[in-house]
Formats: structure tokens, sequence, C-alpha cells
């Protein structure tokens, strides 16, 4: 199939560069299954994703991580939440890939977090932190069941507070990231 091919390409390519590199891709094989998966995959948004990952395994270089960066835990903040993802994205998405031997010793399960989420509903309040999504202890204690459920990699997902120049990024946030990431080193 053209699509596992252009995986290999792709992944051949970068590895070319980078044979030790580490990919944390917003989704993986969950993304890809249909609700008949794996009858038909035309069913799926995402259908063409799964060959196109196992294209991907087939041809990875073995010192290369691929991470599973899981983007519906955008909201999550719950330890069963992340549990329940962690279990899709180690045991179920090996039984949906072609290449499971692969799969097992080079994908990775990680979570994003969307500091701001319904920002676009609710607003961004810099100041009064109830409004928001969450609070500053919400915010530590989702990171740090994330941090504590991933196999290492937590990414935090931003539209109006900006992280890289820290502008509308309240300290109290801040200090919350550092506090979750100090409780799971």
């Amino acid at each position: 199939m053209i699509v596992r091919q252009r995986g290999r390409e792709w992944i051949r390519a970068i590895n070319g560069e980078y044979p030790d590199l580490t990919i944390v891709m917003p989704g993986g094989y969950a993304a890809a299954q249909p609700p008949r998966w794996p009858l038909d995959r035309s069913y799926s948004h995402y259908g063409l994703l799964a060959d196109f990952l196992d294209g991907v395994l087939e041809a990875v270089s073995p010192r290369t991580t691929l991470v599973d960066g899981w983007e519906p835990s955008y909201p999550y903040q719950k330890k069963e939440q992340y549990r329940a993802a962690y279990d899709t994205i180690r045991n179920k998405g090996m039984k949906w890939s072609m290449s499971p031997d692969r799969y097992q010793r080079q994908v990775l399960a990680g979570f994003g977090i969307w500091l701001d989420n319904e920002s676009d509903q609710r607003g961004w309040d810099p100041v009064n932190h109830a409004r928001n999504y969450f609070t500053p202890a919400e915010f530590e204690q989702t990171v740090s069941h994330a941090l504590a459920t991933s196999d290492r990699y937590v990414w935090i997902y931003s539209q109006k507070p900006r992280w890289w120049n820290g502008e509308r990024v309240p300290p109290e946030y801040v200090k919350a990231l550092e506090r979750a990431k100090s409780l799971n080193p």
C-alpha cells in the first residue's frame, strides 16, 4: 500500500539525518480506529494514519522513539483517565499495529494537557483563575497525574498563554508546573 510506503520513506529520510530521535505525535493508532475497525478503516477520519504508522514502524531506526502524545487527554483531570488512556496506547495500540513487536519496543505513551482548554467559550483569565478550565492547583494535579502515568513525556498546549515568552502565563501556573515536575522526576 502506498501509505505504508510513504511512512517508510518519511522515517528513512528523518533517520538518515537523525537516527536517535524522539518523535512526539499528537495521536497514534487510536485516532485511526473507526467504529467498525478492523473491518474497514475508511469509516475513520484518520483511517490512513494506522497504515502510515505501520510503514514508519517497519523502517524506523532502532534508536528512534515514537511517543503517542494522546491529544484526547487535553481536558483530563483524573488519574483514572490517564490510566485508561495508557492502557489503550500501550496494549490496544500494539494490537492495532501490523508490527506489534516493534510497536512494543519503540512506542511510548505520553499525554497532552491544554492549559486554557475551552478558552473559546470560557475565556482565559490571568487574574481570576477560578474562571479558567484549570485553576493552578488543578493544573498541578493533572500534570502530576500525567507525569506519573506516562512513559516520560507530557506536553502542555495553550492558545492564550504563551509559554515561550511568558506572555499571559500567570506565575501561579508556572509554579504549579514546577511543583508537579519536582514531584515526578
